[in-house]
């Protein structure tokens, strides 16, 4: 690709060669035509010189000179000797030719006579001319008046190639100084083409900056106006450039900033089927999920992959809800759009991914809930029911068998009044409805109140309560009904699940920022696959005995609240057939967020 500097100055030397070149050749003609004026000038003075010699030497012989006396007045006038001089009667016959021709004239008359001069051409005597001349002649005829008459002509002619001699010279030197000039303005020409592409070649940097997203300095304007036009259309160019990238990198860093911090995961696939963009909830679902891999590869969930492929090649969204076995059961409800590039094609896909595993486990918590509740109310509405219609149908008037009926009948009706307060006692709790009064408490007295409640079912059931209790105050800011609840419903658990002759500890540590309240039984202990368990509501290990108890399945879950509402947490040791330990551990000091 030829610059434009250099084009400029090809184009400006080569306009000034051929102007030089038109000029040098239009000149010639001119020149020429000077010099064969000249020639012609010199020739008629010559000739005139001649005619005059001639008329005095007529009038002198009476009109009848001779050849040898014209020939001697003709000689004294020293002509060059380049020049012929030919002397012609009146009536156009060659009288005398200087200097003497090598043969006789092949004609007796010159082709035209009269006064007058011309240019004649020819190669010798007898082809077209009587001048010996091989080569172009300037000839110059006068008339010879003598005694008030014309007595004859006199023409002197001169070859034209000296004069072509100097022509030739003259022309040399001209040329010689044209080229001269020509080769002294090739500064000129530099200087001139460098000017001229200087502000095309700023302007095309700042475009050519412009193009690569680069800042930099803008062309110039120079006073000239296209190049302060297009330095305006350029800076012009520049600033709009700048703002749109600008707006361009705000929506960007708007747009990333709003991508990675979405709860809901975002994969963009593109036409190839690669991940492009994966954000840190995406990642943290799928599990290391990482950009520039195929889709089929990355994506552990084929079901997944199958939405994206669907998108691709149909160019219609699809939407599913996957249930996956890792990380506990992650659900997720995906959406597949796929993305419009130019003419409206699939340029991509974009994915979606909501984690709706929790919702899930709501929905089936409510269910389980309300089938609990359920069941858990059947059985003492039946034998309320069974027992009234007992009653009804008669048995009212059996004393003892009425006073036993309606004795169970009360005992129903409490275990589901029990029922309906720990549901709703669990209801606040969850929902966050619950107040707690934190209050500092020497925790002592609360293992010694428990202990006394239930010394005398212990004592019915043949089971050993023993309590731990250190000397010295073991003091932490609780809310103490609450914390009244917590042991209550472990050492309820643990005295039904204890048989006759079996031990239940209660005991109080002091951990220095923590305190530690621990119930341990010697009872039937947990199966290790019901640990995990056994702080859901309903839950039941032995169901049997817990209902024997009384128990509604929902005390430890209630026992969980209460804890962590303290920013405690409970630990649970267990092997079965030798006893559990549950071990509560709460700070001393009221949580920040209670």
């Amino acid at each position: 690709m030829i610059r434009l500097r250099t084009r400029t100055a090809f184009l400006c030397a080569a306009l000034v060669g051929g102007c030089l070149a038109v000029a040098a050749f239009a000149v010639l003609p001119f020149l020429e035509r000077v010099q064969t004026s000249t020639t012609r000038r010199l020739l008629t003075g010559e000739a005139v010189a001649c005619s005059r010699q001639l008329a005095r030497l007529f009038r002198a012989s009476a009109g009848q000179p001779s050849a040898a006396a014209a020939a001697r007045v003709l000689q004294s006038l020293a002509l060059p000797a380049e020049q012929q001089v030919v002397v012609q009667h009146a009536d156009g016959r060659v009288w005398l030719r200087l200097p003497a021709p090598s043969a006789a004239p092949g004609r007796e008359r010159l082709p035209s006579a009269g006064e007058g001069q011309g240019v004649a051409y020819g190669q010798g005597i007898g082809k077209g001319t009587w001048f010996q001349y091989p080569e172009s002649v300037v000839a110059v005829q006068v008339p010879v008046r003598a005694d008030g008459r014309i007595q004859g002509w006199v023409t002197v002619a001169a070859p034209l190639r000296p004069a072509n001699v100097n022509l030739l010279a003259m022309w040399g030197e001209y040329t010689a100084a044209l080229a001269a000039i020509g080769i002294a303005a090739l500064p000129a020409i530099r200087l001139l083409t460098r000017h001229l592409s200087r502000p095309v070649e700023q302007a095309a940097a700042a475009a050519n900056r412009l193009a690569a997203g680069e800042p930099g300095p803008r062309p110039w304007p120079d006073g000239v106006a296209e190049v302060e036009q297009l330095s305006h259309a350029l800076g012009t160019l520049a600033d709009r450039l700048a703002m749109q990238t600008e707006e361009l990198e705000e929506a960007k860093s708007k747009l990333d900033g709003v991508i990675a911090n979405m709860g809901s995961g975002v994969i963009l696939v593109d036409r190839a089927g690669r991940i492009t963009l994966v954000n840190d909830a995406a990642t943290r679902l799928l599990g290391g999920l990482q950009s520039g891999h195929d889709h089929r590869e990355a994506l552990a969930w084929p079901e997944l992959s199958a939405l994206v492929d669907h998108a691709l090649s149909r160019g219609e969204p699809a939407h599913a809800e996957l249930c996956g076995t890792r990380s506990g059961g992650l659900t997720l409800d995906v959406h597949a759009a796929p993305a419009r590039g130019r003419h409206r094609s699939v340029a991509g896909v974009v994915v979606v991914l909501h984690d709706v595993s929790a919702w899930r486990r709501v929905v089936e918590m409510r269910s389980e809930f309300v089938a609990n509740v359920s069941h858990e109310l059947r059985s003492p509405i039946t034998a309320i029911q069974g027992f009234a219609e007992t009653l009804l149908d008669g048995a009212i008037d059996d004393p003892e068998a009425s006073r036993q009926f309606l004795q169970v009948i009360y005992d129903e009706s409490v275990r589901i009044g029990r029922l309906v307060e720990d549901l709703l006692d669990l209801s606040k709790m969850e929902s966050g409805h619950t107040v707690f009064h934190f209050e500092p408490h020497d925790l002592r007295d609360l293992i010694q109140q428990v202990s006394d409640r239930f010394r005398h079912q212990a004592d019915k059931l043949g089971i050993s309560l023993v309590t731990a209790i250190p000397d010295t105050p073991v003091l932490a800011e609780v809310a103490r009904e609450r914390v009244l609840q917590v042991l209550v419903n472990l050492v309820a658990n643990a005295l039904a699940y204890t048989p006759s002759g079996g031990i239940v500890t209660l005991a109080v540590e002091d951990g220095g920022k923590e305190v530690r309240l621990i119930v341990r039984d010697t009872g039937i202990g947990i199966p290790p696959a019901d640990l995990p368990h056994i702080f859901e509501r309903f839950y039941r290990v032995d169901k049997a005995r817990s209902r024997q108890s009384g128990g509604t399945g929902l005390g430890l879950s209630i026992v969980r609240h209460i804890v962590e509402a303290h920013g405690g947490r409970i630990d649970v040791h267990s092997r079965l057939g030798a006893g559990s330990t549950f071990t509560v551990v709460l700070p001393k000091h009221r949580p920040l967020s209670a």
